[in-house]
């Protein structure tokens, strides 16, 4: 117990950033927070050898994605609002997400000076985050989607793992239907 709330002293945790390929060729970056790299390194590697996948060396997947802040608006606003404050801002792109608001994206040095500026203009946020977007897309179907969702369950269920981005594309209607 006094390990996991950090009583213990000469307790680090490192951030670990993983990569590698699932289900039909879909490119995958887990980051993890972890006070031991050899127990998550084997808990993602099990992770992908039993559903298709396979861990790569550094460097093997991580070029298929940009690193960007994000920040999101929550409803309310006109699109040409956001987007004209967003980019007086310095924001790169804004996204409609229709009821949940915008998605604004930015340079991840910028993150915070956006998400201030945005707030300072009255607009209501929600998360602010670092994300990694890919710049490709595979798209996946049938069986490979099923196992590609098995996989992403397994990483997520994982203490250590705080955030999984994939480069997959999968239908609304086959998604809905492996979820439910």
């Amino acid at each position: 117990v006094k390990k996991g709330t950090g009583e213990l002293e000469g307790l680090s945790y490192e951030e670990v950033l993983y990569e590698g390929y699932g289900p039909g060729g879909v490119a995958m970056l887990v980051e993890c927070l972890t006070d031991n790299i050899n127990r998550s390194a084997g808990d993602v590697r099990n992770a992908f050898s039993t559903f298709e996948g396979n861990l790569g060396a550094q460097g093997s997947v991580k070029f298929l994605f940009n690193r960007k802040g994000l920040v999101t608006v929550k409803p309310g606003p006109s699109e040409d609002a956001v987007m004209e404050q967003a980019i007086e801002a310095g924001a790169d792109d804004v996204l409609n997400q229709g009821d949940d608001g915008f998605e604004v994206r930015t340079d991840p040095l910028e993150l915070h000076a956006v998400a201030d500026k945005l707030e300072k203009a009255g607009f209501k946020l929600g998360e602010q985050k670092w994300v990694w977007l890919p710049t490709t897309s595979v798209k996946v179907e049938g069986e490979k989607a099923k196992v590609l969702m098995k996989l992403l369950e397994k990483l997520e269920a994982n203490d250590d793992v705080q955030n999984v981005f994939a480069n997959y594309q999968i239908d609304d209607a086959l998604l809905e239907q492996l979820s439910s």
